[in-house]
């Protein structure tokens, strides 16, 4: 110590370097493998939440248009029809000014607004979702006289009809599926 240097432990030289620099590549490859496994386990339940926001969105949407197109026929006096269109993968809201009674939505430009059948608000059906118009006879959305995607039956029987009263047509209800089983309706 008079003067002289002493030789530093190259290994206790090493180790400090290291502990100052950051991760090895081992620890980071175990960090990645943790992550993932962690992100693998979570994100079945993830991709489900989703899905049901999905629906519940869907589900509220379609219960605003109702209201909408029940305040519409009550101002407007003449009916006014909530549509499921499959082809179109939405769902139609449109005055019956013409009174038709298929509820076909033929609109005429040509003519003064509000004359003749216009639309009022169009929702776009989720993909993947199952939706079924039924009938209070039926004890649920299962019941004989259920409907089911409305593919298959004509206009007039799959529509939700709000008279000028603000009353429906026939009384029933809309049920929206998610694709685990759960229904919720409108």
């Amino acid at each position: 110590m008079n003067g002289q240097t002493t030789k530093k432990h190259p290994s206790r030289a090493a180790t400090k370097r290291r502990s100052g620099k950051g991760f090895t590549i081992f620890e980071f490859l175990v960090v990645m493998a943790v992550s993932m496994a962690l992100v693998a386990a979570g994100l079945p339940a993830f991709l489900q939440w989703i899905k049901r926001a999905q629906v519940l969105g869907f589900v509220r949407a379609t219960q605003t248009r109702l209201q909408i197109a029940r305040n519409e026929a009550i101002k407007g006096q003449y009916p006014v029809v909530v549509q499921p269109d499959f082809a179109n993968e939405e769902i139609l809201v449109f005055a019956n000014v013409d009174n038709d009674p298929n509820f076909t939505f033929d609109p005429d430009t040509s003519q003064v607004f509000k004359t003749v059948d216009y639309e009022i608000a169009r929702l776009n059906v989720p993909v993947a979702r199952e939706i079924r118009l039924w009938h209070p006879d039926d004890a649920g959305p299962n019941g004989a006289t259920a409907l089911i995607d409305l593919s298959t039956t004509s206009a007039a029987q799959n529509a939700v009809v709000f008279l000028p009263d603000g009353s429906v047509d026939e009384p029933g209800g809309i049920h929206i599926a998610d694709n685990r089983g759960n229904f919720f309706s409108v």
